[in-house]
């Protein structure tokens, strides 16, 4: 029975990991097509909105491509970076972003600039967050 239940809390554990991979990814992807910077795959160069949607693409792509992913899957945040989003699946060579205060980066480098940016914020967050306090604790602090 012991077994039974630390199985289950661990895959518990495994699929909450996961949504906050989901989470980050979305998050990445958002700040893409938000950044008005221009995008540079395979030495042409793209809007941050057409790198949103080819990486997107190719998200949904690999989700239905790959069984051990599927639709309903997440993806590792490490894997989107690294495979998905950093560099093309054709010629194997990395993607480059650069703009107005923004010299020409690695997408790599700029997306894990942005992960730590997600992270920051949701401590921040969290910290930010009042305590739910009862009526009746209230009058006790009182």
């Amino acid at each position: 029975m012991r077994l039974k239940l630390l199985i289950i809390l661990f895959f518990s554990l495994s699929i909450f990991a996961q949504a906050s991979d989901k989470e980050k990814i979305e998050y990445l992807l958002k700040s893409i097509k938000e950044s008005n910077h221009t995008f540079i795959r395979n030495g042409d160069e793209h809007t941050s909105e057409e790198a949103y949607k080819h990486l997107s693409f190719k998200l949904n792509y690999v989700k239905k491509t790959f069984f051990f992913f599927g639709p309903e899957k997440n993806i590792p945040i490490k894997d989107f970076i690294e495979k998905i989003a950093s560099k093309s699946s054709s010629t194997d060579k990395p993607y480059y972003i650069k703009g107005k205060n923004l010299k020409k980066t690695p997408v790599k480098k700029w997306l894990y600039m942005k992960l730590d940016e997600y992270k920051k914020l949701n401590k921040l967050q969290k910290v930010a967050k009042p305590e739910l306090v009862s009526e009746e604790d209230q009058k006790l602090k009182q």
